[in-house]
């Protein structure tokens, strides 16, 4: 980190000494000094380039570099906010697509590019200044593309680490009660309801995730926004988000929190009242590479992100509370579990039915029957996690009777998000077709197991896997399929730069040597259909359809796109499926 060196024994040792002893310096003096220090050598360094008339560099013009206040950082403080704010800073962006003028930017490094590429972009949109890593400054400036002034930090850490501690100072209006919910299969769920019984509860509420941003208004559950592409938004925008429900009235908010979203540090600089964890099962394995490694980006929420004495609510049933538990108890979380086992909400009884879900459950004491308006056993999970989170975020007690009778009652009213074992229709021969955004094995096994009780004829299912993503559950989510429904449609979902027939073959390649040997049939054992385009495929399989049979269309669930190469093109499983049950009417 120093000076851009000309020709010249001067500038040259002036701009090692800089380089070797401004970590110090700014370790152990005042930035006047510092500055002083830092003048005097641009100063000299001028004085040579004009005796030297040496060549202009390639890319940005040097000139004087404004280096102030060019810290190096250790952390992001108060003090650096109030400096940017004295600069003119009206916001902050990670972005430069997104950059305002007048916004800070953040210059996060990827895997492959660091953010300091993109500091000419911030600069000739109105950056009023820039945090860059260390590495992407050396980068800028092996390239001679140091920008002239340009108030710079420079962090020896991916500037990501700071992003929610800088939103955080800088966007300080945020709803009071957040709640937090990861695992593999049920967030969205989870958010959703948790949201709805807040507002049932009296508390103006939202949610965000998957399926975008969503308030509770006097007609329920709308939509306010498109969806994301991600899960969890980066830190800064989430911040910008929470500031605007706060200025909205909105109290509390549900959110999901992805395994890339906490791993990323999307979530850092937030408090929140609760935190949950629904199940674990294999997914991501192309980001994270191992379980181990995915259950420990898992794990981050409540190692470092839920506060001291907030609310872990987690789940009973699962092989991996042992672990959680042991990571609430090292934080002094406050332990809530659900489930068959819970110890604060006990599933007493269970019996599914076409339509709905009737429960028992034993809430601190009180027993209630209660019927969900929901489909899937699954859902009670997420239900009832949904209820401790809610009761974390009010900081609820066994003696607060009247708020766990009138939250149990919510439970009786929830709505399910989009694309969630979603009934979309009936063929005219009277099968049944829903579509469900499961996309992990563990989704698949248990959303067919809860359509096959109520299936009188046969179970389709079909389904494709997402190119360019984790290719080690495909065979198991094809094993799956084929061991719990009776035919099974193979398609295209979001292939992006894959070829179907290279994703068709991994999600076979659990059959028997014997089963392809019937290769010279169909080149698919008789129950296993390959139609490459998604809408035709749906349109085919509705035509096979009999009376008492059951179709499932997996993995998009409320996706609005198909994903080919990088394009997206306009496609939703409802709207497609509802368009062709009207015409095969005709």
């Amino acid at each position: 980190m120093g000076i851009q060196r000309e020709d010249g024994l001067l500038p040259l040792l002036l701009g090692m000494l800089w380089d070797e002893w401004l970590p110090f310096l700014e370790l152990s003096q005042s930035t006047n000094k510092i500055l002083k220090f830092r003048r005097l050598s641009i100063f000299l360094a001028a004085i040579m380039r004009k005796r030297r008339h040496p060549r202009k560099p390639k890319g940005l013009e040097m000139q004087d570099i404004n280096f102030f206040p060019q810290k190096l950082l250790a952390e992001f403080t108060i003090e650096d906010i109030n400096r940017l704010k004295e600069l003119g800073c009206s916001g902050l962006a990670l972005d430069t697509r997104s950059l305002e003028k007048g916004d800070f930017f953040i210059g996060v490094d990827g895997q492959e590019t660091t953010g300091a590429l993109f500091l000419e972009e911030a600069l000739l949109k109105g950056a009023c200044g820039a945090l860059i890593s260390q590495r992407g400054y050396e980068e800028i400036r092996s390239q001679n593309r140091i920008l002239k002034s340009l108030p710079l930090w420079i962090s020896n850490e991916n500037p990501s680490l700071f992003a929610g501690e800088m939103a955080a100072l800088f966007y300080t209006k945020i709803p009071k009660r957040l709640m937090a919910v990861t695992g593999t299969n049920g967030k969205t769920s989870t958010t959703f309801f948790a949201h709805q019984i807040m507002f049932k509860l009296g508390f103006p509420s939202a949610c965000l995730g998957t399926t975008g941003l969503w308030i509770m208004g006097p007609e329920g559950t709308i939509p306010v926004t498109e969806r994301s592409k991600l899960t969890s938004p980066d830190a800064v925008t989430l911040h910008k988000i929470l500031e605007k429900l706060y200025l909205r009235g909105i109290e509390s908010v549900a959110l999901e929190a992805s395994s890339h979203g906490l791993h990323q540090n999307r979530l850092k600089g937030l408090n929140f009242k609760a935190a949950a964890f629904t199940n674990f099962s294999q997914d991501h394995l192309d980001y994270h590479r191992t379980m181990e490694d995915y259950f420990e980006a898992k794990c981050l929420l409540f190692e470092e992100i839920l506060e001291t004495e907030g609310w872990a609510v987690l789940n009973a049933d699962i092989q991996e509370i042992g672990i959680l538990t042991k990571i609430a108890e090292r934080r002094c979380h406050r332990l809530f579990t659900y489930g068959i086992k819970g110890a604060d909400v006990r599933l007493l009884k269970y019996e599914p039915k076409l339509d709905r879900l009737e429960i028992t459950v034993n809430l601190w004491g009180i027993v209630k029957t209660l019927t969900l308006p929901l489909i899937g056993d699954y859902q009670v999970h997420n239900a009832l996690c949904a209820l401790g989170l809610v009761l974390g975020a009010l900081d609820a007690s066994p003696s607060d009777t009247v708020i766990l009778e009138r939250a149990l009652e919510a439970l009786e009213h929830l709505q399910a998000p989009p694309g969630r074992l979603e009934k979309v229709g009936e063929t005219k021969t009277k099968a049944r077709v829903y579509v469900d955004y499961a996309h992990t094995p563990d989704a698949y096994e248990r959303v067919l197991k809860t359509l096959r009780p109520f299936t009188k004829g046969n179970l389709w299912i079909l389904f494709g896997c997402g190119g360019d993503r984790d290719a080690q559950k495909r065979p198991l989510m094809g094993k799956i399929a084929h061991t719990h429904a009776d035919f099974v449609v193979i398609t295209d979902d979001n292939p992006r730069s894959e070829s179907l027939g290279e994703i068709r073959s991994q999600i076979l390649a659990f059959l028997s040597k014997e089963k392809k040997k019937c290769l010279e049939n169909r080149g698919v054992p008789e129950n296993i259909f390959v139609i490459e385009d998604r809408e035709k495929a749906i349109k085919w399989t509705l035509q096979q359809l009999k009376e008492g049979d059951v179709l499932l269309l997996a993995g998009k669930g409320h996706e609005t796109g198909q994903i080919i190469g990088n394009i997206t093109y306009p496609f939703n499983d409802k709207n497609v499926t509802l368009t062709l049950l009207k015409e095969l009417e005709a």
